[in-house]
């Protein structure tokens, strides 16, 4: 429906705008989930891409929106989803949501930790600060969306899968955060990524490049 195309526009946008203006250069490597097919959003990909890390943050009022792990990990699913729901994209619009999305992977390399929610430390408001599972799922959400099997030399569903098992009680459960992550978020939380419960159906037509 039109107005559903005019709602995604109006969240692309906002996510364009609220990015960080700035960040250091890098390379970044990945491994595509599926290795025949490289992501449309890393078009002329020849193992690396160059981009500046920049990331979300939650908002102005917060810590003067800096970016951490679990805002990033939105910025970057949402933007994928808002790519494969807006059909007239124009050339120009899909190079600069492109350009977003890459420089959020290059955030996530150049802060990769999935043992915390990354730069949450340094904010003074509490509850980035309590939301690691939050952002180990935001890590799967972005690499199930993104098609992406390893960023860098990380195969974050392995890596997480680790850290998820050996913290596991014997009753099945996982231990609490903190207030904001009580034991049974923490758990729901887990198990959506062990699961790899984010379905790549929501932005299909973009994983295989169709427009």
């Amino acid at each position: 429906p039109k107005d559903v195309d005019i709602v995604w526009r109006c969240v692309a946008q906002h996510l364009l705008d609220f990015q960080e203006a700035d960040g250091p250069e890098g390379k970044v490597r990945i491994a595509p989930e599926d290795e025949e097919e490289t992501p449309p959003w890393l078009s002329n990909y020849d193992g690396s891409f160059k981009a500046k890390a920049r990331g979300w943050g939650y908002s102005a009022f917060t810590d003067g929106g800096k970016a951490y792990g679990s805002m990033t990990s939105c910025g970057i699913g949402t933007l994928l989803i808002a790519r494969s729901e807006i059909p007239d994209l124009t050339p120009a619009e899909k190079k600069r949501i492109d350009g977003a999305i890459q420089s959020g992977v290059a955030w996530m390399a150049e802060n990769y930790n999935l043992e915390k929610n990354p730069q949450a430390d340094k904010f003074t408001w509490w509850l980035p600060k309590e939301s690691d599972y939050y952002a180990l799922y935001g890590v799967e959400r972005t690499g199930v969306l993104a098609g992406i099997r390893k960023i860098d030399d990380h195969d974050w569903y392995l890596e997480g899968g680790a850290i998820l098992v050996k913290a596991q009680k014997p009753d099945g459960s996982w231990p609490a955060g903190g207030s904001a992550e009580t034991a049974s978020v923490r758990t729901a939380f887990a198990l959506l990524f062990l699961a790899k419960a984010t379905s790549a159906e929501y932005v299909r037509p973009y994983l295989v490049g169709g427009e």
